[in-house]
């Protein structure tokens, strides 16, 4: 979206209130807020700036923010599409694992959702949440 400065950013809004999610996908948003939040306070990882957000509700019935467009070129795509030398992916992946060795220092203050209520040990923490988080890290 092009703001009337010429401003490139890019508006991300929620489902409604009453479209069915899937439980992990309740508050998502603001869930993807207090990340980039926290990855933006406690590491060197760039994070795009949120411009706006809007979580009363009273604009449009979801939540919704505005953050910084970033122009660039997808390196995913732009690596399988043969866009790039060798030697520039594998630059890239070294690069893309040491962004990713710092988000995952980030260390919360419980187990479980990144808001709301946690849990103070991975003991305590429900079984099928334990499934989910432990089957998306490799072993």
């Amino acid at each position: 979206m092009r703001l009337r400065s010429d401003r490139r950013t890019v508006l991300k809004i929620a489902p409604p209130a009453d479209v069915p999610v899937l439980t992990r996908e309740i508050d998502m948003m603001r869930a993807e807020l207090e990340a980039m939040r926290l990855i933006s306070d406690r590491t060197a990882v760039p994070v795009p700036e949120i411009l706006h957000v809007e979580l009363s509700r009273e604009v449009v019935d979801a939540d919704l923010f505005f953050m910084e467009h970033i122009d660039a070129d997808n390196f995913g795509f732009t690596a399988d599409a043969g866009g790039l030398p060798p030697e520039v992916v594998a630059a890239g992946h070294r690069q893309l694992g040491a962004l990713n060795r710092e988000i995952t220092s980030v260390v919360g203050p419980h187990f479980g959702p990144i808001l709301g209520e946690g849990f103070a040990t991975w003991r305590e923490a429900p079984p099928t949440l334990r499934i989910v988080l432990s089957s998306s890290v490799p072993c």
